[in-house]
C-alpha cells in the first residue's frame, strides 16, 4: 500500500515523492470537510458521553477531537 503514495518502502519513508505536494494540495482543500467532520464527531461523542454518564474529559476521543479542532483552528495551546 505504501507504494501508492510513491513510498517503496521505509528506508526512503522521508524521501518527497512528486506526489507529496498533490497529496498536500487534496489535503488543504478537503481541510474545511474535515474539521466540519471533526465539529459534528466532537458533538455526537460529546452526547453519548453524556446519555452513559461519562465524563467528556476523561474521553480519549474527546480529547482528540478538540486537540484537532483547536489545530485546525489555530487555537492551540
Amino acid at each position: 500500500m505504501a507504494g501508492a503514495f510513491g513510498i517503496q518502502d521505509d528506508s526512503v519513508k522521508d524521501v518527497p515523492t512528486k506526489r507529496c505536494g498533490e497529496c498536500q494540495r487534496r489535503l488543504r482543500e478537503a481541510a474545511p470537510a474535515l474539521l466540519e467532520a471533526c465539529e459534528e464527531a466532537l458533538i455526537t461523542t460529546t452526547e453519548r458521553c453524556r446519555i452513559e454518564r461519562i465524563n467528556p474529559d476523561s474521553s480519549p476521543t474527546v480529547l482528540c477531537l478538540r486537540a484537532a479542532i483547536e489545530s485546525a483552528k489555530g487555537e492551540s495551546k
